[in-house]
């Protein structure tokens, strides 16, 4: 992924605390975007969010059901 195409950049990834949501927060991250990480429980998403934030990178996170 192109660190130049995603500078400056917002992502929104939903499903962010686990799994292929929580990979694609941390590769979007390590291409430069800002990462919004977005999933049902605050506890999950703010793990990764911080994780992120610990790396020197930017993200925030948020609780949200995004199924209904």
């Amino acid at each position: 992924m192109s660190e130049c195409a995603l500078q400056g950049k917002v992502c929104l990834v939903t499903g962010a605390g686990k799994g292929i949501g929580k990979d694609i927060a941390i590769r979007l991250a390590h291409a430069k975007a800002h990462v919004i990480c977005v999933s049902r429980t605050e506890q999950s998403c703010a793990g990764v969010a911080q994780s992120i934030i610990n790396a020197g990178l930017s993200a925030e996170h948020f609780a949200v059901d995004v199924s209904s």
